[in-house]
């Protein structure tokens, strides 16, 4: 039986991980049609077994849901039809962290590798993305989870040396590094580009998996759900604002999921795919992107050097004679430029806790439809119903869905739509009693 080649996409973190783990899911009989085994249980992606070989693997005493997972693995890999077995972890190159003790490659190999096949090919798929933007980002991320925010004093990439030791294991050959940005992937596209990496490394023909990647994209209610698989970017001012919510109430709860914040951020989300809430993009001050940049600079130059990654001008243009300014890691208000105060206090109010007039009972107006919103309009309907519980506000949003482009037949969901509030309101009001 000829060997089991291995391809291992590593991340890094934010560099679109997650709609490629929704694409290779919703593509998994296509690729085992083409001999592609990508298998992680009832999970996403294998981040599991990214940090337990990072961390754990001299461990003697195997947890139980790891070995549960490498048996499996094992087994379904056995089948001759399985030419190769897909990884996806972004933990495996956790850029924004000092990775103390390295991936064990060797080590998730043999556990992953059925005892009636040898190994063969390991190719490795790393995505980097420029410091500054991924900083915002990971801020952006961690805020939905901590009070205690990154310092941007201390973030570092730290790919260079992993990348290196990775490389000379497996060839250099078989490490595919990219830069994350739009100008270098495949039309402008990380799920295309994987694609198109990966039909160069199998000779297979990929065409059939790009019909997954809008399914990869979208966000879906499923996620909602717990928020565990959704890392849509927020604005600038839910940032700030959601930042201050959680150091205001929930400052002794780090790294909870917790219900109230998941809340607000289903109604950023569901605001922001209707494309009806005003905001702005996030930009980090310019204390912050002088220091980012000073900390990033060497690995940066390394990683130009050796894996040609080449940054866009626009990201990396140079901050001269900036006058250095008291800039808190917690204080979002001082990392992040450019957005509204105004807004940022309408997106706090949103928080029942920040606002107890929204527990009263209220008066609809049925002539403020939300097929007729502007802003002002979202804005008011949607703190009405916020409150709501989340199978309420689903509805709300599949219905806004539903309802045609066409405007000459919006008098067919007037009655529907009518219906569907007195319905919320007739709850809310039993509620409040």
């Amino acid at each position: 039986m000829e060997p089991l080649k291995f391809i291992i996409h590593a991340g890094e973190r934010k560099t679109g991980s997650t709609a490629i783990q929704h694409c290779i899911i919703e593509s998994k009989e296509v690729l085992e049609k083409a001999g592609i085994l990508y298998y992680c249980g009832e999970n996403m992606s294998h981040n599991l077994l990214a940090n337990y070989y990072q961390s754990a693997a001299t461990t003697v005493n195997k947890d139980l849901e790891i070995s549960e997972l490498c048996k499996e693995v094992r087994k379904r890999a056995a089948n001759p039809s399985i030419k190769y077995l897909l990884i996806s972890g972004e933990e495996l190159l956790a850029g924004e962290e000092e990775r103390y003790n390295k991936l064990d490659l060797s080590k998730l190999v043999n556990d992953l590798l059925p005892e009636n096949r040898t190994a063969g090919s390991i190719d490795l798929i790393v995505y980097i993305r420029e410091p500054l933007s991924h900083y915002l980002s990971v801020l952006n991320q961690a805020s939905k989870w901590r009070a205690i925010l990154p310092d941007f004093n201390d973030y570092r990439k730290n790919l260079y040396q992993t990348l290196e030791t990775i490389s000379a294991e497996i060839g250099s050959e078989n490490t595919h590094v990219k830069a994350f940005q739009k100008t270098n992937l495949f039309e402008g596209c990380v799920v295309r580009d994987f694609l198109k990496i990966i039909q160069g490394i199998t000779g297979k023909n990929m065409s059939d998996c790009y019909a997954n990647i809008l399914e990869s994209k979208a966000i879906h209610f499923d996620d909602y759900i717990t928020l565990e698989n959704v890392n849509a970017s927020m604005l600038a001012e839910q940032f700030i604002a959601l930042h201050f919510y959680r150091k205001t109430h929930f400052s002794n709860r780090e790294g909870e999921n917790l219900a109230e914040t998941t809340h607000l951020l289903r109604m950023f989300y569901s605001a922001n795919q209707l494309g009806c809430v005003a905001g702005s993009k996030g930009n980090l001050t310019a204390t912050v992107i002088k220091k980012i940049k000073e900390n990033n600079r060497e690995e940066i130059a390394l990683l130009e050097q050796k894996w040609d990654i080449n940054f866009e001008s626009k990201e990396t243009i140079k901050i001269q004679n900036q006058k250095q300014l008291e800039v808190n890691a917690n204080d979002p208000n001082t990392l992040i430029d450019n957005y509204d105060p105004k807004l940022v206090s309408f997106y706090q109010s949103l928080s029942y806790r920040n606002n107890t007039k929204l527990k009263q009972k209220v008066d609809w107006s049925i002539t403020k439809s939300p097929y007729i919103l502007n802003q002002n309009q979202f804005r008011e309907c949607w703190a009405r119903l916020l409150y709501l519980d989340f199978c309420y506000l689903a509805s709300f949003q599949l219905l806004l869905s539903i309802i045609p482009s066409n405007w000459s037949k919006i008098r067919v969901w007037k009655s529907l739509y009518k219906t569907f509030v007195k319905l919320c309101l007739k709850l809310l009001l039993g509620r409040e009693k």
